[in-house]
């Protein structure tokens, strides 16, 4: 049996909606649609709100490589950059079966960091838990410490006069007791999932809620 590839914070998300949908996204990545112009404008929408949000944070880094599948480039960028104590945007990490990019990680203190994720939405939803604790988990697993997981989502009454703010445009919730009340077996999980990546075939699921929720 060939080695597991890391899981993604993304790819896990797949994991806890539906094992066919992650076993379809390592084995069968053909039968995915293209992004099509509505989709690609809601991808562009997110990066947009994510460059205003980077903002809050002038002194910060970005992880820049040339290729952006080149995440031991990434990594390695990462690590460089924590001993600078600035923001640092789309920080990268991989440990036990798992890898993560941050949105913003923030300094904070003599050696802890915040992880910030930016969303385009007006509040918490359910997945954005999950989200921040697989970033969470697998950082730790690097010896980062973390103090708090905030989510960054957009603020409801913000009104615009002339040039937008992004202190006032963006809302900063911690979330930090309900990710960790999610975090405790998301080792477990992630085994779970590699498990059902190697398998032969692909699950046998029926149609049902996990369809359409959350995505």
């Amino acid at each position: 049996m060939s080695r597991c590839p890391n899981i993604s914070k993304s790819k896990f998300l797949q994991g806890l909606q539906c094992p066919k949908l992650i076993w379809s996204a390592y084995n069968a990545k053909h039968l995915f649609p293209e992004v099509d112009a509505g989709l690609q404008a809601v991808f562009d929408q997110g990066h947009e709100v994510g460059s205003l949000a980077k903002k809050m944070f002038p002194n910060g880094v970005e992880i820049d490589v040339a290729e952006p599948t080149d995440f031991e480039g990434a990594i390695q960028l990462t690590q460089n950059l924590l001993l600078s104590r600035r923001p640092i945007f789309e920080a990268t990490f991989s440990a036990n079966g798992g890898f993560a990019r941050a949105d913003i990680l923030n300094p904070v203190g003599k050696d802890e960091w915040d992880i910030i994720e930016v969303k385009s939405t007006t509040g918490l939803k359910d997945v954005h838990i999950p989200d921040l604790a697989f970033q969470a988990w697998v950082f730790r697993q690097t010896g980062i410490k973390i103090r708090r997981c905030l989510l960054c989502h957009i603020n409801n009454k913000f009104v615009r006069h002339g040039e937008v703010d992004p202190n006032k445009f963006f809302t900063l919730r911690d979330v930090f007791a309900e990710v960790a009340d999610f975090s405790g077996d998301i080792d477990g999980q992630i085994g779970e999932m590699g498990k059902i990546i190697q398998a032969a075939k692909c699950p046998d699921v029926q149609i049902g809620k996990q369809c359409d929720s959350p995505y």
